[in-house]
């Protein structure tokens, strides 16, 4: 325990164990066996993929010279992930226990949090995992783990803080740049950003320097020297880190939607990451991939909905365009142990930064119908690997990602339409069940509902008074074009249950798929009251509730199901 922490209760919860594994052996083992095919660690790591395509060039060819980052450590579970991967190879080329965990610890090994409890968590877990190794604290010091809190915002006044520098010019001119990034340093975290301009003195120097003047001003009795010395020392420590270039990166970020972040955090995501902007997860992916060297890798956990959502579309083909994906792995609801129901859909992402050259392979599995972690965890050993090309994502519907070839595939879009309902903006003023009336008269109209099953007829329950919605500035009056057609009605949860469409107004709970020729309806019923629906519109958007828009872009066989329809 640390300051009432306890160790593995919070390692568990930020990260498990699987996913830091599979992540893991699937770059930094992947690199490993590039160099050495034969080497006998590929039986230990369980969850290597041998058909993903790797490109290796711009790594280092030992051990010793790999620059590895976690910028969201938490507790340090990639990084104690790391250090075994790391060990198990030093000592493989000869090196002694001692001497190979000095090395990881001192050069290979880079964290950076938010929060100092964590950092303080992490630095124990890195011990402790080399003391466990077999690295004598009773013979000789570990060294001090390269892990920073990017969380201390500087609370001096800017005259009291350009003082450290102790009229040093050059040191006073990079404490002002430092101000100025780091005054909200407690919101903003591993997302700042050191430029070029702010990284021309040497570290080592900038740090010497910085400690003379702070003990001569400590000697002189200057209160500031006391007061602010320690902050001066982590950031510049954390600023050290945040300028660095790096291998291999490797986290699983926050998570929190663009409703739901400060001003402070929004108005600097919509700046820096205008495309990621929606969730700071997705920020999170773009400022990994800038802490690499080219050709560098990073390795992440994050949600899934960026995958498909119409608003990451932007987002979605600058990453395809411009980076390379190796492997992709949908965990679905359940992947957390200490996270229940539908909470979190996480996916595991490894991507290069670098150019995809043409004809590069996406590799992906899929686990998300497996219950819980343990399960997942089971099923990533043997999941079926999907390669497709990744250049062809972006000829899918709005660039989402799937793990089908879609050459040559038509959509439901060519021969139907799906349209959206109205939101009345006040139900309970407007919507009353039909059985209240003696007889359904204006402004009252009928109103088709959600179905509750797949059925011919089903949510033909309720009126509304649509006079009086056209009429209600907080309604938004949907429909039109469906109105007096036939077609399907569709629920938006659960199994997407769907039920014959009769032409009447219907709620924005309730997509209507109209088919372009009334000729087409008989197929159209068919594949809608069939499971290949739901199942064919949940590989494009997993989320527990569909919107309309992407009930049109499923793959759909017009020649079969109308066969189908005959035959019924």
């Amino acid at each position: 325990k640390i300051e009432g922490y306890d160790i593995c209760a919070v390692t568990q919860l930020f990260t498990e164990p699987y996913m830091v594994q599979f992540l893991l052996q699937n770059t930094l083992g992947a690199w490993w066996l590039d160099l050495y095919p034969d080497s006998p660690l590929r039986e230990e790591w369980v969850y290597y993929k041998d058909q993903v395509q790797h490109d290796f060039s711009s790594w280092p060819e030992s051990p010793a010279e790999l620059k590895i980052l976690d910028p969201c450590c938490g507790s340090g579970h990639f990084l104690v992930g790391a250090f075994h991967m790391l060990l198990d190879m030093r000592r493989e080329l000869g090196e002694e226990t001692e001497d190979a965990i000095r090395g990881i610890v001192r050069d290979n090994l880079h964290g950076l949090e938010l929060d100092p409890r964590c950092i303080q968590i992490a630095t124990f877990s890195i011990a402790l995992e080399a003391w466990k190794a077999g690295f004598s604290p009773m013979e000789s010091y570990l060294p001090v783990p390269n892990l920073a809190c990017t969380g201390i915002p500087i609370r001096a006044e800017k005259e009291e803080w350009l003082r450290l520098a102790g009229g040093d010019g050059l040191l006073e001119g990079v404490l002002e740049q430092y101000y100025d990034l780091f005054k909200n340093a407690d919101t903003l975290g591993s997302l700042i950003r050191m430029d070029s301009k702010q990284t021309l003195i040497d570290r080592a120097t900038l740090t010497k320097k910085f400690e003379q003047v702070l003990r001569r001003e400590r000697e002189a009795g200057d209160p500031v020297a006391e007061t602010f010395g320690e902050t001066g020392h982590g950031v510049l420590k954390a600023a050290g880190l945040l300028a660095g270039r790096y291998d291999y990166v490797m986290t699983n970020v926050p998570y929190l939607s663009g409703g739901k972040q400060g001003e402070i955090l929004k108005s600097f995501i919509q700046e820096h990451h205008s495309l990621g902007k929606n969730e700071i997860a997705t920020a999170f992916l773009e400022r990994c991939l800038s802490f690499c060297r080219p050709g560098g890798k990073i390795s992440i956990v994050l949600p899934q909905n960026w995958l498909f959502l119409v608003s990451y579309k932007q987002f979605r083909e600058h990453l395809l365009k411009n980076e390379r994906w190796d492997l992709l792995a949908r965990l679905g609801p359940g992947a957390f142990e200490t996270i229940s129901g539908e909470v979190v859909k996480a996916i595991l992402l490894n991507i290069s930064h670098t150019k995809p050259p043409a004809g590069h392979l996406l590799c992906g599995l899929d686990v998300s119908e497996e219950r819980d972690a343990a399960a997942k965890a089971r099923s990533l050993l043997d999941a079926e690997i999907i390669c497709v090309g990744q250049a062809g994502q972006l000829e899918n519907p709005d660039a989402i990602i799937q793990f089908r070839d879609t050459q040559n595939v038509s959509l439901l879009e060519k021969i139907a339409y799906c349209h959206q309902g109205t939101s009345t903006g006040d139900n309970p003023q407007f919507i009353r069940h039909f059985y209240e009336f003696r007889e359904v008269q204006q402004p009252w109209e009928l109103l088709e509902g959600v179905p509750e099953e797949i059925t011919l007829y089903s949510g033909k329950i309720s009126v509304v008074n649509w006079e009086g919605v056209s009429n209600f500035p907080r309604s938004a009056v949907r429909g039109w074009n469906a109105f007096d057609r036939r077609g399907i009605s569709v629920g938006q949860m659960r199994n997407l249950p769907a039920t014959l469409y009769m032409g009447y107004r219907f709620p924005n709970t309730t997509p209507v798929i109209r088919p372009l020729n009334k000729k087409y309806l008989p197929a159209l019923w068919a594949f809608c009251s069939a499971l290949n629906f739901a199942t064919e519109l949940r590989k494009i958007n997993p989320k527990l509730s569909v919107d309309n828009g992407y009930i049109s872009k499923i793959p759909f066989d017009l020649p079969h199901w109308q066969k189908v329809a005959a035959e019924q």
